[in-house]
């Protein structure tokens, strides 16, 4: 492909969307079904008496009304009083709403753990019913469920406003750049409706066996029970950014927290407790933090490339080495090492014509061939931080270092800055990176053919080879 045909399809591509916004990777392959009805419902809103209503607040109203129902047909079914019921949903209603109130001024942002939530409603309502001398466990056994319900519909308004997103897949949901300014136009995965389908399924049960009249306690239990093993695994591929402490969310720690609530539980009613169940129970307590501290002996996992202080770090460096470039406007690249590794990065920014630059992008080791995990994280790290561009080379070449060579609109708005939230940064980067890893997959195929080392500055050359077009277009 000429370099005249890559600037045609690169203008052609070009104002896709809505002007000024992040460009995105585009996709390679045709959307599949799924995807385009995950689409569609991206930033869907609806009106009432001609008023917006943003799709989180219509299905919290859905699963309001939703959950509503459920308690009203457990609570005939056990004989609790309608009225003490009634007045327990307006009570824990008042508590989520309190509760984000004031994580909202401890921490000086609108944020939720709906887990959080979710205990404290439930600790309420067990004071309230003990205050009333009501059966303490009965009444938590009704609420469960229908608590499921009411988390289970707003986790689809979730879906639909991008919040507590997933991370970037090949299925999943793509966001504008109203919901998501760093991640907009990236494909994220819908863990929002795997956690609603999760809470629909358990929340069944529970009725169930409230229904067949297991025992006081064993609804309540089991919903909370299985709610947290399920939300422990679901945050695992949660991708927006949230405060951990030793690599777990504030949620993990509460769903471990209503484990160890059980077993003490246990062990406050069941007074026969033989000693060699004493024995299981404490090494199995002692094998848990042994096996945490010694995690990096037995346990390997494969890593995403770069921690979000390598992003951080990496962002200052790449941002410093084109300032250079551009400052020194050398003939041939800038390198420079980036910090606290072995990789150097060499850089020359040519003009191509029609406003657009050739920026050509050289990765390289010390003394032996680029990791390819590395090579492709760290072009996944470049490319999503520059403005919309099209790929003209994307590999290895015989010296065994790693080329990205690509052309840029140069007016375009930055993929990301160092102002950025790191961790979102990382997320970008991973996205990208995929798209970079299948223009190296075609190039090894042998579409690609050879190129020669970055071209001296002058005129643009009329004889560049590639893979194919691959873009990066704006959101919209």
């Amino acid at each position: 492909m000429t370099i005249q045909s890559v600037r045609n399809a690169s203008a052609a591509s070009r104002f896709v969307g809505v002007r000024g916004a992040r460009p995105w990777p585009f996709e390679t392959e045709e959307r599949s079904a799924l995807n385009k009805l995950f689409d569609s419902l991206a930033n869907t809103s609806g009106s009432f008496a001609g008023t917006e209503v943003p799709p989180y607040l219509a299905l919290a109203v859905c699963g309001i009304a939703s959950g509503f129902v459920v308690v009203m047909m457990l609570a005939f079914a056990t004989r609790l009083p309608i009225a003490l019921v009634s007045s327990l949903c307006v009570v824990a209603l008042a508590v989520f709403v309190v509760v984000g109130l004031v994580r909202q001024f401890i921490t000086g942002r609108e944020s939720h753990v709906v887990l959080e939530s979710v205990l404290s409603a439930l600790l309420v309502i067990a004071a309230i019913s003990a205050f009333v001398q009501q059966s303490v466990w009965t009444v938590l056994d009704v609420f469960t469920p229908a608590i499921g319900v009411f988390i289970a519909c707003s986790r689809v308004g979730c879906l639909l406003s991008g919040c507590c997103h997933g991370r970037p897949s090949h299925l999943g949901i793509r966001y504008g750049a109203p919901a998501h300014d760093a991640l907009a136009g990236i494909r994220l995965f819908p863990i929002q409706l795997v956690e609603s389908i999760w809470l629909l399924g358990i929340s069944v049960v529970a009725s169930v066996i409230v229904l067949l009249a297991a025992g006081p306690g064993v609804a309540c239990w089991f919903w909370m029970l299985s709610y947290a093993a399920g939300r422990f695994a679901i945050d695992f591929a949660r991708g927006d950014v949230r405060w951990r402490w030793h690599g777990l969310t504030e949620a993990q720690w509460l769903c471990i927290a209503i484990l160890v609530s059980r077993i003490a539980y246990e062990a406050s009613i069941v007074t026969n407790i033989s000693a060699r169940m004493w024995m299981v129970f404490g090494s199995a307590a002692l094998l848990v933090p042994v096996s945490y501290v010694t995690r990096a002996r037995w346990l390997s996992l494969p890593t995403a490339g770069l921690t979000s202080a390598m992003v951080a770090e990496l962002q200052r460096f790449l941002d410093l080495l084109e300032g250079d470039v551009i400052v020194e406007r050398t003939v041939s690249e800038l390198r420079r090492t980036v910090p606290n590794t072995t990789t150097s990065i060499g850089l020359l920014i040519d003009a191509a014509g029609n406003g657009l630059e050739l920026h050509s992008y050289n990765l390289r080791e010390s003394f032996r061939r680029i990791d390819e995990h590395r090579a492709i994280a760290f072009a996944g790290m470049i490319a999503q931080r520059l403005p919309e561009h099209t790929i003209i080379r994307a590999g290895f070449c015989e010296t065994g270092s790693f080329h990205y060579w690509a052309l840029v609109n140069p007016n375009g708005q930055a993929g990301s800055t160092v102002a950025d939230n790191p961790g979102i940064t990382r997320l970008r980067a991973q996205a990208f990176a995929e798209l970079v890893r299948s223009s190296v997959a075609m190039g090894d195929g042998g579409q690609q053919q050879r190129v020669d080392p970055p071209i001296p500055r002058g005129p643009a050359p009329e004889t560049l080879q590639n893979s194919g077009a691959w873009y990066f277009r704006r959101s919209g």
